[in-house]
């Protein structure tokens, strides 16, 4: 692999033009698969909470850094990302879970950002009963 350094991105630009150009000329049938990526912001989502219990997440969002088709990158939004951290069996308290992130066919996950999240666990109070007057 050469390294080519340039001086400012104009030039850069004008010498990929003129590399892609050569090499088409030099064999038309060339294919060229450039790089696509994207990083992007997505809710962290509880899995297996128990009933009774609540739970908070720091930070309430990841990064999620992507690649793939360009067109599909494009069209992606936080929904299609899923962030899932599994709570199974977790007692009441502070953990540091790494979460499993779940992205559309053709899109390949490079990267989370942050690894892990933090998780606070707490019972949740019932609900009182409402008090009734009875008619008098």
């Amino acid at each position: 692999m050469e390294v080519i350094i340039r001086p400012n991105a104009e030039s850069a630009v004008k010498l990929t033009a003129k590399l892609i150009a050569d090499s088409l000329r030099a064999k038309p049938d060339t294919t060229i698969g450039l790089a696509t990526g994207r990083t992007m912001e997505a809710p962290v989502q509880a899995q297996g909470l128990a009933p009774g219990f609540e739970a908070s997440f720091s930070p309430e969002a990841v990064d999620v850094v992507l690649s793939g088709p360009l067109a599909q990158l494009q069209n992606l939004v936080p929904d299609d990302i899923e962030i899932r951290v599994n709570l199974v069996d977790l007692a009441p308290g502070t953990h540091r879970l790494t979460p499993t992130v779940v992205v559309p066919a053709g899109i390949e996950l490079k990267g989370v950002l942050p690894e892990s999240v933090e998780v606070q666990i707490t019972a949740v109070e019932p609900a009182e009963p409402a008090a009734t007057v009875a008619p008098g």
